[in-house]
């Protein structure tokens, strides 16, 4: 029990640098999900492009090894389940899926809560699957 405080505790702490550590460009925050969105889905012609989708895949990462990394004996349960390999463009795609049939919940979320959603609606866990 005291791993998995500690690990959300570390969470904690964490969310909360990537906007201070992501790039050079201070301009890239992720309060919301719609914030978020915004920087996963900048044009890859903009200037800004390079360092948005760093910000991005970053951030999909690390909620990703957070997310396993509460799984367990004592853990969460699953919330989703891929059935196999995703990649980060793969997740943002689901994302971005995701946020545009649900914008009513984009200014009112964290990001990370906004990932959650989109992977539990996209690979759900049932009794056949489970995750990692």
């Amino acid at each position: 029990m005291a791993i998995r405080q500690s690990l959300l505790f570390a969470a904690a702490l964490g969310l909360g640098m990537p906007q201070a550590m992501a790039a050079p460009n201070d301009d890239l925050k992720a309060s919301t999900t719609q914030d978020f969105v915004d920087i996963c889905s900048t044009d890859p012609s903009s200037p800004a492009y390079a360092s948005a989708i760093q910000f991005c895949y970053g951030y999909i990462t690390g909620a990703t090894q957070l997310y396993y990394a509460l799984l367990g004996p004592e853990g969460i349960r699953p919330i989703a389940c891929p059935r196999g390999e995703v990649t980060r463009q793969g997740a943002v795609d689901v994302f971005l899926d995701w946020a545009r049939r649900n914008p009513e919940l984009l200014g009112k979320e964290q990001p990370i809560q906004g990932l959650m959603r989109a992977a539990a609606e996209k690979w759900p866990c049932t009794q056949r699957t489970t995750a990692r």
